[in-house]
């Protein structure tokens, strides 16, 4: 039997989807299980134990969301706002969506609280006395990084409250930021480590999943960086430093509290607090406007004066245009600092003064930088000869810049954007309940194998956009949280260090789905979506060729197979649930994707839309032919993330 006509099992290729509720027999079998899990070693791929250990770190930070967005009068946030302001019993539904977006800013505002936590525990905590690296230690951090062998995790009384480990969960699941950051600011330790699995494994209930750390724990992190272990006793407010005289004062995380601001602009107009995205406040002593734009203009204007004072280099310069860390003090992504240097600094340094009036904003500065790279004197200054700016050195501007995008933090990357996102993936992996599973381990053990297959086929599509599934992604986020380990596995199968985008546009993103699929079908003689919602069936019915149905009848007859079994799964739920049972369905990865608003964008995604049309078509007449269930047509059931090559 040729490989193109293997039959497949359908036993064997769809991850099973399972009821949550489990015999007293089975819960006693996984408490033992969780209890037993081998953590203390790292390895090359991730294993069996790390994904075990990995859900149930999902399912406490579920239960703390859940927790948070519904305690009502949270930040004197009350669930009655949405009756009052839709207090007619045909408003029902916009009461329903306010009381959402209530909820919504809780926990937004309790993960901006947390980033700031996360900020002066990675300061104080984490190798308190590290220092920036400067230009001319660049090679010598990226050798102690790549050859560093020791590694100490930290201990179950060292561990961060949860809100914190959360935050640092997000910044891990950005690997190339993560690997930034860990460099620029020395944390050589962080990255070598990785998360703590024994440590955190620990500490949740097998059970419950309840994150309970010891009092030493308490005790230290409270001593070590003045803050409360619990996020709700803590920081009721915000201390900030005026750029212009240096003075801190306390400005609200919110003030979104009033029913006419609900009412009149919605939540992401009302509030001028920190966590409010109109933030504004003037500084009580100098009378300063400060707001996102300004913070983020002066982080700029900070990070300048470290390069010209102290030779640190720009954030998004540290890492070569391939995610790598430098092999030499001379390579284009360090172009940015260059340019700077060449003469640039002295103009911005005058415009981004932060007594300047109207305040220099972020797209000031991109606008500058622009016109230094038509500038051939500085082009000239900067490297020597004044030619056009190449690819590679535009990409390093572009890298530079992304920096200050939407964000005003140390960091490279918006954490709180970042552990919002993560939102979605979390309650997918809920709703899935592959942690209630009593072949849990059998099935990590299969979506690892798949994730390999993922692997290879960034492997064989160099530059093309890959999109896991939910279980892929499952073992995709688990590897990355070993960061050193999952650096060294990226780079000996593709020679990149692959990251980890959740930020891509919600047609490339469908596009980029239906070729993952394809390809893997073709190289696996699988199926890659284990899923038969209408999203899924038409993706893989793009894909299928009536010719292909023809040549190749074992392989699409295997296919039938599996999909039927897979479609008739429902039947089987306890409740006869169909929409539960859906939720459990292994479907693209579950991030959140981008709605652009350029109409170039929209014009694709509307051909994108009407391509999944005709196939779903197609789809609804093979199910019909087959004998199968028909996917009902719904909003697609996916999202984002993947692969930037």
């Amino acid at each position: 039997m040729s490989k193109e006509d293997r039959d497949l099992s359908p036993t064997e290729s769809p991850p099973p989807s399972y009821e949550s509720a489990v015999t007293n027999g089975q819960n006693d079998d996984l408490t033992a299980a969780f209890s037993s899990l081998k953590l203390g070693a790292q390895t090359v791929k991730p294993s069996q134990d790390q994904c075990l250990a990995h859900l149930k770190l999902l399912e406490a930070f579920h239960s703390l969301r859940e927790e948070i967005a519904c305690t009502d009068g949270l930040f004197d946030i009350h669930d009655s706002i949405s009756q009052s302001a839709f207090p007619e019993t045909s408003q029902r539904k916009e009461r329903a969506e306010l009381l959402l977006q209530i909820r919504e800013k809780r926990w937004a505002i309790y993960v901006t609280k947390a980033t700031q936590r996360y900020q002066i525990w990675w300061q104080k905590v984490v190798e308190p006395h590290s220092k920036m690296v400067k230009h001319e230690d660049l090679l010598s951090a990226a050798k102690k990084l790549s050859f560093e062998t020791s590694f100490y995790p930290l201990p179950a009384d060292e561990l961060p409250p949860l809100d914190v480990v959360m935050v640092w969960h997000a910044h891990m699941l950005n690997p190339r930021d993560f690997l930034e950051d860990c460099m620029r600011y020395g944390k050589f330790s962080l990255w070598t480590a990785g998360l703590p699995w024994p440590a955190i494994n620990s500490c949740i209930h097998n059970e419950t999943f309840e994150y309970q750390c010891s009092g030493a724990a308490v005790k230290r992190f409270e001593s070590d960086t003045g803050l409360k272990w619990d996020n709700l006793n803590d920081m009721r407010s915000l201390k900030i430093e005026c750029a212009k005289c240096y003075v801190r004062f306390e400005t609200p995380w919110t003030t979104c509290t009033s029913v006419d601001k609900w009412r009149e602009n919605g939540p992401r107009e009302s509030g001028q607090g920190f966590a409010d995205r109109l933030f504004r406040v003037n500084c009580p002593y100098c009378k300063t406007s400060i707001n996102h734009e300004f913070l983020r203009a002066q982080k700029f204007n900070q990070n300048l004066k470290n390069l010209m004072e102290d030779d640190l280099p720009m954030p998004g310069t540290l890492l070569d245009l391939d995610g790598k860390m430098m092999t030499s003090h001379r390579g284009q992504h360090l172009f940015p600092n260059w340019l700077l240097k060449a003469g640039l600094y002295k103009e911005m340094q005058v415009l981004l003064d932060p007594s300047r009036v109207p305040s220099w904003t972020i797209e000031d500065v991109r606008k500058s930088v622009e016109s230094a790279l038509a500038d051939r004197n500085i082009l000239k200054a900067a490297r020597g000869f004044a030619i056009k700016p190449r690819k590679a050195e535009k990409v390093s501007i572009r890298r530079m810049m992304s920096r200050y995008w939407a964000n005003s933090s140390i960091f490279a990357l918006d954490l709180v954007g970042a552990v919002i996102r993560q939102g979605s993936f979390i309650e997918k992996m809920h709703a899935i309940d592959w942690i209630h599973s009593p072949t849990a381990a059998s099935t990590m053990g299969r979506l690892i194998n798949k994730y390999e297959r993922f692997f290879e086929i960034m492997e064989r599509n160099p530059g093309q956009l890959a999109v896991p599934t939910l279980d892929v992604d499952l073992a995709w986020h688990t590897h990355q949280l070993t960061p050193s380990s999952y650096y060294a596995y990226s780079l000996s199968k593709t020679s990149i260090f692959i990251s980890h985008d959740d930020k891509i546009p919600d047609f490339s993103l469908s596009t980029a789905f239906e070729r993952t699929s394809k390809l893997y079908q073709s190289l696996f003689h699988e199926i890659y979506s284990e899923c038969t919602c209408w999203y899924c069936e038409s993706i893989r019915e793009s894909h299928t060729s009536t010719a292909s149905r023809l040549l190749k009848p074992s392989t699409s007859r295997a296919m039938e197979n599996s999909l039927r079994a897979i479609g008739g799964s429902s039947s089987t739920h306890p409740d006869g649930d169909d929409d539960d049972d859906e939720k459990k369905r292994v479907h693209i990865s579950a991030h959140s994707a981008i709605q652009p608003r350029d109409e170039s964008s929209r014009i694709k995604a509307r051909a994108q839309a009407v391509k999944l049309d005709q196939a779903y078509r197609k789809a609804v007449k093979h199910a019909k032919r087959n004998k199968r269930p028909i996917p009902q047509r719904q909003e697609a059931n996916k999202g984002g993330g993947y692969a930037e090559s």
